[in-house]
């Protein structure tokens, strides 16, 4: 099936995204010595305290039904969701190979991508792969809020000493010219989380868009 990608810039509301450095009291890890799922636990001397885990589907929930928020992450009562097909993340896993054959290469980018971005795909293959892990993606806990915010990134470009955060998306048409608002908060995300974890970042980030010619 022939494919195309189509880029979307998404600049990052950077006023609008908590500042690590800001004084908030906060604890930040890569790989986080914390377990659970919504409401997970931090172990402490055999007991354990309750925190609430947030990521960006989480945050999509409260911007859609602040009800079903609360219900969720309160009451462990999650909103019903039909079936969820498997080839989005099937291709998800077909394009993050996909990406890895050009990293740190040459170009360091998809050839659809060369001219189109600033910088190259972030070459730490092993550290990339954990931001990418469900069991460790790029993590920021809150102490004073007991709360931990958790990101797992598609991909990730160097652009001299900036990181700028990269997300695919498959589509079965064109994506719209307004789509990328749905994922603002996505990669404002994204950016602080790097940015929590010391890494230098540009205020902005990219969606790609791969979605048949015909």
């Amino acid at each position: 099936m022939n494919k195309t990608g189509q880029l979307q810039f998404g600049h990052i509301a950077s006023p609008t995204t908590p500042n690590p450095s800001s004084g908030r009291r906060g604890k930040k890890s890569i790989s986080p010595p914390f377990e659970g799922g919504a409401r997970g636990g931090l172990k402490k001397g055999g007991s354990t305290n309750k925190f609430v885990q947030l990521s960006p589907s989480t945050i999509s929930l409260y911007k859609e039904c602040k009800r079903c928020f609360w219900l969720q992450l309160k009451q462990g009562v999650y909103k019903p969701r039909g079936i969820f097909p498997s080839l989005p993340g099937g291709m998800d896993s077909v394009i993050k190979v996909y990406y890895d054959k050009f990293r740190g290469t040459k170009t360091g980018l998809p050839p659809e991508l060369c001219g189109k971005v600033n910088g190259k795909l972030y070459d730490d293959q092993r550290l990339l792969s954990s931001w990418r892990a469900r069991t460790g993606g790029l993590t920021y806990f809150d102490e004073q809020l007991n709360a931990k915010l958790l990101g797992l990134l598609d991909d990730c470009l160097k652009d001299g000493d900036a990181f700028v955060p990269l997300d695919y998306k498959t589509r079965g048409w064109e994506p719209k010219e307004d789509s990328s608002d749905f994922y603002q908060h996505q990669l404002d995300i994204y950016e602080f989380l790097l940015q929590a974890n010391g890494m230098a970042t540009k205020g902005m980030g990219y969606l790609v868009y791969y979605h048949p010619l015909e």
